[in-house]
């Protein structure tokens, strides 16, 4: 194609891009978010002032902390601000405001949904149908000063759990079973089992730890999960291949990943699906292992597996009747069908680091390193008109909790 028109465009002088110049208008923002929160017109705050990430996080990068470990219960949310290795603080959101939760450490919720396990210095307390104020029928107590008793017996020269002072702030996540019997503990000094009669260490395996004459079993990039019939456990490590295990037959089956370092599992909402991530670097491959497949073959040992998506780097995700939504590392959501087709991808501006739907799958909460947790309207018939993304994802609202301030602040 030629002409006058095409030449003129071609000679064109071409500018560079300008930085953003949001960062300047920062610290009024905040001002008036915190403004906004003191005088309760924080919908009105939203209506003259769209939520936004870079900008703030940017400039307020030392405050920003991980949203992780979230669940819905019934119309409250709980979460917890910080990593395992920091002094965290959980929360519990709902009617009567956003109140502290000083005398835990985590939370975590059954594959089934009707139990959660409450970690605090003295115990693990499993709890059915907890209401806003955590009160319910609690199923079982279990003491840390017992879990390590029975871990030291069991390995007395290998450091494990039982070797942390304070053990409830080396778990990072846990998933209670739902009949009470027990828990999945993953941290990084392993991934236990803990019941009424047991404490064992699943993951690294006792056995490989003592022929290649480890004492310690601290690993890296520690993930689990548990299927929706509680019969299935993903897992893995940095430095080992994605690992599912049968609870009724007791055989351990070994995925290879895609990528380098298994990094997330989590199993679909029919439980007919184990999907494992792998990443390198920043980016990372999801594959997707059939349970019937792996069952009928007697092995999970093959080439490859189909994939669930390819690039992203898992941190967090949520399954749902129509498929998986996956977080990554660079802060989009994608929702995947269950043959790992995209049905609609949304932005929503830093590394994800927690998710949980709602159980009637109409609501998305997201958190994020940036010491955001967003809630998003999953059955919005539009976008709001300044998000990124491929479908009608609406943010009703965001939860800001940052390490300057006392309390968290609604956007």
């Amino acid at each position: 194609m030629s002409g006058p028109v095409w030449n003129a465009a071609g000679k064109k002088e071409l500018k560079e891009p300008e930085d953003d110049s949001r960062r300047e208008l920062a610290p009024e923002a905040w001002n008036m978010i915190r403004a906004a929160n003191r005088a309760g017109e924080v919908n009105r705050l939203r209506q003259e002032l769209p939520a936004a990430t870079w900008p703030l996080v940017e400039s307020f990068r030392e405050d920003t902390q991980a949203i992780k470990s979230i669940s819905f219960i019934g119309d409250s949310l709980i979460f917890r601000a910080g990593t395992a290795w920091e002094e965290g603080i959980v929360y519990i959101a709902g009617r009567q405001g956003i109140v502290k939760i000083p005398e835990l450490t985590l939370i975590g919720r059954s594959a089934a949904g009707s139990v959660y396990a409450l970690v605090g210095q003295a115990d693990i307390r499993l709890v059915r149908n907890p209401d806003g104020q955590l009160q319910g029928e609690v199923l079982a107590v279990f003491p840390w000063t017992e879990i390590k008793r029975k871990l030291k017996e069991q390995m007395p020269n290998l450091n494990t759990l039982a070797d942390c002072e304070q053990p409830e702030k080396c778990v990072e996540e846990v998933i209670p079973f739902s009949d009470g019997s027990g828990l999945m503990l993953v941290s990084s000094m392993g991934i236990y089992l803990i019941g009424k009669d047991r404490a064992e260490l699943f993951h690294p395996n006792v056995s490989d730890l003592e022929e290649y004459e480890m004492d310690d079993s601290s690993i890296d990039m520690a993930h689990g999960s548990v299927s929706p019939d509680e019969r299935w456990l993903a897992y893995g490590s940095q430095s080992s291949n994605h690992l599912l295990f049968d609870r009724n037959s007791g055989e351990v089956y070994s995925v290879y990943p895609e990528s380098s370092y298994p990094h997330f599992s989590l199993f679909t909402r029919d439980g007919r699906q184990a999907w494992f991530n792998s990443c390198h670097f920043y980016n990372g491959s999801t594959i997707r292992a059939m349970i019937d497949e792996v069952l009928a073959d007697g092995s999970a040992d093959r080439e490859e597996w189909p994939l669930g998506q390819d690039g992203a780097r898992v941190y967090a995700a949520a399954a749902l009747t129509g498929g998986v939504v996956l977080g990554d590392a660079y802060g989009y959501l994608w929702m995947m069908d269950g043959e790992g087709t995209e049905l609609w991808r949304h932005f929503v501006g830093s590394t994800i680091s927690g998710m949980a739907v709602s159980d009637d799958e109409g609501l998305l909460a997201v958190g994020t390193y940036g010491g955001m947790l967003h809630l998003l309207d999953l059955r919005s018939g539009a976008m709001d008109e300044y998000s990124i993304g491929t479908g009608t994802i609406r943010e009703r609202e965001r939860i800001i909790v940052w390490k300057s301030e006392d309390e968290p602040l609604r956007w």
